[in-house]
């Protein structure tokens, strides 16, 4: 009985010994905009949802990035044509460029079927073109590991996060047009991050 119970407590040290080494992490932070007329707005209750770094359908992450790429290139080539060779060009060019750079990194993942959610993300954003609708899109492709609510004071907190990469994912509907996060976040074991949502990380549709 004795040799039963030192072997359940070498067992026992051991798991909450890998516990500790391969703990969880936590994620934490406050989530608020503030308004055109300088008013801050806490996200009172609003849901914020945490996602896996997950495998996606390429093909759909493709065809939502192709449709911004021809989008961006239809109005490079208008704003051509109108300016010419005029002042102005020098960003025309730069888009031109990026979306080229974009088309490249789509063809490195023709005929693979799924493609992960920190990919899909670093297509959108390679040509600086992704925009609110965009992320709407993605989030579709795609569960939610943990779902909590921004409390009264404006904070949320995620317990119990493995150790990896994820995004955090939440909305917000002002008076009009509608706000969203989609950001990247990595969390490491046994340690807590922080991530505040606000205006300058989320993106703005519907306006």
């Amino acid at each position: 009985m004795v040799v039963i119970m030192l072997i359940m407590a070498v067992i026992v040290g051991g798991a909450f010994g890998l516990c500790r080494i391969f703990g969880n992490g936590s994620i934490k932070g406050s989530a608020w905009v503030v308004r055109n007329n300088g008013e801050s707005v806490l996200l009172r209750g609003e849901q914020i949802c945490l996602y896996k770094d997950a495998a996606v359908d390429a093909e759909k992450v493709r065809v939502l990035c192709n449709a911004s790429l021809d989008k961006a290139q239809s109005e490079a080539d208008r704003d051509r044509r109108i300016y010419g060779k005029e002042v102005g060009t020098e960003e025309v060019d730069r888009i031109t460029r990026l979306i080229a750079e974009a088309n490249s990194a789509l063809a490195a993942i023709k005929g693979r079927p799924t493609v992960g959610l920190y990919e899909a993300y670093a297509l959108l954003e390679s040509a600086e073109l992704a925009n609110g609708q965009h992320y709407v899109s993605l989030i579709d492709l795609t569960a939610a590991f943990k779902i909590t609510n921004v409390d009264v004071d404006g904070h949320y907190r995620f317990d119990g996060v493995p150790s990896g990469k994820y995004f955090l994912g939440a909305s917000f509907m002002p008076s009009s047009g509608h706000v969203i996060w989609f950001v990247p976040i990595e969390v490491p074991a046994d340690k807590e991050a922080t991530f505040d949502l606000f205006n300058a990380n989320s993106r703005a549709f519907g306006q």
